[in-house]
């Protein structure tokens, strides 16, 4: 009978929906920007659903913890090598970003971006450079963007503003 599928398919996606809610942090679409911002001011660890969510319940913000972002020299310097070193994926996620409309989704695409696009970039980049100049620059340049990738992760209030 249709119906009954249909109706076992919605059922389906709801069962699924409830329990991707209670795995990871949830945030309201209606009131996402005003509670992220929320959050991070409250210090939460995104990556602890079960405080996060019971935050969000319970919207005992306290206003903990600021953010400083404000970035010393060194920062400063590789948040512009990561920027300009990785120019053309950047642009390409920005401008691909504006166009994913389910939130839900922009992790994924930032994943894709991260794990796919970049190393392709880098070893384009690092086949040019083979090409123009030697194997010898192609490596070090290969290592350099690792390196840069390492302390983007590892200062992340240089890369607020990146937001890969």
């Amino acid at each position: 009978d249709p119906q009954n599928l249909k109706d076992s398919i919605i059922s389906l996606k709801e069962a699924v929906l409830q329990q991707m809610q209670t795995l990871t942090t949830h945030i309201p679409k209606e009131e996402y920007d005003i509670l992220h911002e929320q959050l991070e001011e409250e210090g939460i660890d995104f990556l602890n659903p079960k405080a996060a969510n019971a935050l969000i319940a319970s919207r005992n913000f306290k206003g903990g913890k600021q953010k400083n972002n404000k970035r010393n020299a060194w920062e400063n310097f590789v948040y512009y090598i990561f920027t300009l070193t990785n120019l053309p994926p950047l642009l390409l996620w920005w401008n691909r970003k504006k166009g994913i409309k389910d939130l839900a989704f922009v992790n994924t695409f930032r994943f894709v971006f991260v794990w796919v696009l970049f190393p392709i970039y880098y070893l384009f980049v690092a086949g040019v450079i083979s090409y123009f100049f030697g194997n010898g620059l192609a490596w070090w340049y290969l290592g350099f963007s690792i390196l840069l990738g390492y302390l983007r992760k590892r200062l992340p209030v240089a890369f607020a503003v990146v937001k890969i």
